[in-house]
Order: structure tokens, then sequence, then C-alpha cells
């Protein structure tokens, strides 16, 4: 149980340090180089969503 609340922080924390990243890339960029950022960041987040989800089904155990 202990274990599932520090995943979750764990989990919560690299959402939010992406986010503040992708932010900071975005500023001043031209669109070819937010287009290849926004890229870059889908598959994160894509990865970060599986890890979600196996967390999800961990605590349901």
């Amino acid at each position: 149980m202990i274990i599932n609340i520090i995943y979750c922080i764990l989990f919560i924390g690299a959402v939010l340090f992406e986010a503040e990243i992708i932010i900071d890339d975005l500023q001043g960029s031209s669109i070819k180089e937010k287009a290849v950022c926004l890229l870059q960041y889908t598959a994160i987040f894509a990865v970060l969503a599986i890890f979600g989800y196996g967390l999800y089904l961990a605590m349901r155990l």
C-alpha cells in the first residue's frame, strides 16, 4: 500500500516535470522545432501513460 502511494507521487511528479519542460522548450522556437518537440513529448507521455496504467492495475490488486 505504501509503495503504491510512493509510485503515485513519483508518477505525478514526472508528469508535472515533463509539462514544465514542454512549456520551456516551446517558447521562442520555430514551427519545425515545435513540431519535433511535440512529437517527442507525445512519445514520452505515451510511456508515462503506460506506466500510469500499470500503476493503476497494481493498485487494484
